[in-house]
């Protein structure tokens, strides 16, 4: 992002403040970095409700039998 933001390039020193970088600075860096997190939980989250009329038992049957098939 901070190649493509000025207000984002750490090396920009018109980023700087006299105490360092600005509140909103590390605000919205804290809530990009932290997004990309809540939106890949909030996508696993999701599949539960996609995958209610998923069977289950399909599967638990193709993996007994590739150990039988392996056991063998």
């Amino acid at each position: 992002m901070s190649g493509i933001v000025p207000g984002f390039n750490y090396y920009d020193l018109n980023n700087y403040g006299q105490t360092g970088l600005p509140s909103s600075f590390v605000v919205s860096e804290y809530i990009m970095g932290t997004s990309m997190e809540w939106v890949s939980c909030a996508l696993l989250m999701l599949t539960y409700f996609t995958s209610l009329n998923d069977s289950g038992m399909a599967d638990l049957e193709v993996y007994s039998e590739g150990k039988k098939d392996a056991s063998n």
